[in-house]
């Protein structure tokens, strides 16, 4: 008689999904190998088939991951009280993650080559431009922004971080942190 088959393990998997993150920030995601992820994940290769049918599952998984990172990122800003100074938050969320995780930029610009990640990647910008609006909106009321649109405004300050961190996928990375200041300093000149 077979044994039945081991029931998938959820820390095996938050492996699999940590490692896959790792390397396609690394690599990219057309160049990320699923003999490298079990390697660096510890497990054998065979078992990441127990978690996921196939390559672009795992990597739409760990871009979901990042995404859900990126969200309470996003959670987290929308809680500050002032309008501009949320707007400064919102749009530092990029920065900030890609501080924390170095390859991020370069996870995300291959994330084309996943199957439905274009869908993710353009929920997840809705759901910041959602944040921004509501932000400006706000502002607004309180006569900062005066004379901007806030459909131009919102996706110029959440364009602008998404299209820096492309631009600076290869290492060295720029000092985010330089950058977020540039945003704050932006973002307060347009307030006026």
């Amino acid at each position: 008689m077979a044994r039945p088959p081991k029931p998938p393990d959820p820390a095996e998997r938050r492996r699999i999904v940590a490692a896959a993150s790792d390397l396609m920030g690394e690599v990219g995601p057309a160049s990320t190998k699923l003999s490298e992820i079990a390697t660096r994940a510890g497990v054998a290769y065979g078992t990441i088939y127990r978690h996921f049918p196939n390559r672009n599952a795992l990597l739409l998984e760990a871009l979901l991951d990042q995404t859900r990172q990126v969200v309470e990122l996003w959670d987290d800003a929308t809680r500050v009280k002032d309008p501009v100074e949320r707007i400064i938050a919102i749009c530092s969320v990029p920065f900030e993650h890609a501080m924390r995780v170095p390859g991020l930029p370069l996870a995300f610009s291959g994330a084309v080559a996943i199957d439905g990640a274009q869908a993710e990647t353009a929920r997840l910008f809705r759901l910041g431009e959602t944040h921004v609006k509501k932000a400006i909106a706000q502002a607004k009321r309180a006569g900062k922004f005066a004379g901007l649109p806030n459909d131009v405004l919102a996706h110029m300050l959440l364009g602008g971080p998404a299209s820096y961190l492309t631009l600076n996928i290869d290492a060295p990375h720029p000092d985010w942190r330089d950058v977020e200041r540039g945003i704050d300093t932006l973002v307060r000149k347009l307030a006026e």
